[in-house]
């Protein structure tokens, strides 16, 4: 097969086609040589040289640029168009703002050096020009004083200093000061006050203009009042009595009754406040108790009263020794045989609210001229002829002696 050389690109090609397969120039006119195969391999390009003369040239021989080159300066003169058109978006903002950690740098190439520009720092405000101050208002010529010396002759005594100031349109500030504000005082409108004796100066100040007003102070000093002694320290309370009763009292722990009827109060001394207290009798046919301490004498015997303050239990002996007295509980009641009273077991439920009690004897008659009594006052009341009353909220016992038998009666008053 016969070659020949593109005299453009130099690549060696059939000589049967009419353009060279790489550059696409037209063969030339001069008939084509026999070339020695390359073992580069098939399809290889190799370069060559050619001698003599070049038609339309001076004859000199040409160096022909392989293909593989020709396709490595496309690339560099792609990248570089790119990277030109990057940098022209960059620098008119429209990646955003610059920053030093952004992913693509602009590469500085010897063919485009580029240089980047320096950013614009925002210039601060210069500082405004202080104006000077130009006065203005009308400035004081002259201080014409009311008075030029004052006596004052008793503590707290108080006098007007005026002050009159030139001319009238003057803008200037007329100002009162005292040289010793322990013997005088003044207030900004001229008011001068004796505190002590002695001498002070009131300055008046107006401008540049200043008066002043002597101040005499005639006066004995007052004597400071004494001071108050100290009042003595209030003594501590005794401490109260302890809450459990402990301390608590019996105004008497054994006592005699002689008459049937006869009564007595048993007291509770040095009882807490607001403490609660109980009176129970023992043997109820001996003496009775009421839950105001209120004893009575019902039968002969001897009987314990047992006063309860909260926690504590106070004890006190009752005697009876009522003698012959006993037989119908100090009454005249002749009495046949055994008796029956009438209630045993009776309530009550309003204040006010009685009904009789009595006696009768084995004949069914009833017993005359006998003494009831009751065990709390408080509660109900009963009178000799056996008339229970209710009184107040509570129990009680209304009972009398017969025959040497005591008789008795529950009374419960349920209201409020």
């Amino acid at each position: 097969m016969e070659l020949k050389t593109c005299e453009y690109c130099g690549t060696e090609y059939d000589a049967s086609q009419g353009r060279c397969p790489i550059c696409g120039r037209p063969a030339a006119a001069s008939a084509p040589r026999q070339s020695d195969r390359s073992n580069s391999g098939k399809g290889g390009a190799r370069l060559a040289s050619r001698s003599g003369k070049k038609k339309g040239t001076k004859g000199s021989q040409d160096d022909r640029i392989p293909r593989w080159m020709w396709a490595l300066v496309c690339v560099i003169l792609g990248l570089a168009v790119l990277i030109g058109a990057l940098y022209f978006f960059y620098i008119m903002g429209y990646f955003g703002k610059k920053s030093t950690n952004e992913a693509f740098q602009p590469v500085q190439t010897e063919q485009q050096p580029q240089t980047q520009e320096p950013e614009e720092t925002p210039l601060e405000p210069e500082p405004a020009e202080e104006q000077p101050v130009i006065a203005s208002g009308t400035a004081c010529t002259s201080l014409t004083l009311s008075q030029s010396e004052v006596t004052l002759d008793e503590q707290g005594g108080r006098i007007f200093l005026t002050a009159v100031a030139q001319p009238m349109d003057c803008t200037d500030e007329i100002v009162f000061e005292s040289s010793d504000e322990s013997v005088a005082l003044v207030d900004s409108v001229g008011m001068v006050t004796a505190v002590a004796p002695g001498e002070a100066d009131i300055v008046v100040t107006c401008g540049i203009i200043v008066k002043t007003c002597h101040i005499i102070c005639e006066f004995d000093a007052a004597e400071p009042e004494p001071e108050p002694e100290p009042e003595p320290e209030p003594e501590p309370e005794p401490a109260g009595p302890a809450a459990d009763g402990s301390d608590a009292s019996l105004s008497s722990v054994d006592f005699t009754l002689f008459h049937p009827g006869e009564q007595t109060t048993l007291i509770v001394r040095d009882a807490p406040a607001g403490a609660s207290v109980t009176y129970v009798s023992s043997d109820t046919s001996v003496v009775t108790v009421t839950n105001a301490g209120l004893v009575t004498a019902v039968g002969s015997g001897t009987a314990t009263i047992t006063v309860t303050v909260n926690e504590t239990k106070l004890k006190c002996i009752a005697r009876c020794n009522l003698g012959d007295s006993t037989e119908n509980n100090g009454g005249t009641a002749e009495v046949t045989g055994p008796c029956t009273i009438s209630h045993s077991d009776v309530s009550l439920f309003s204040s006010g609210e009685r009904f009789t009690i009595s006696l009768t004897d084995a004949n069914g008659n009833t017993v005359k001229g006998l003494n009831w009594y009751t065990s709390d006052g408080s509660v109900c009341s009963v009178d000799g002829s056996g008339v229970v009353t209710a009184t107040g909220k509570g129990t009680a016992t209304v009972s009398t002696t017969c025959g040497g038998q005591t008789y008795s009666c529950i009374v419960r008053c349920n209201f409020g």
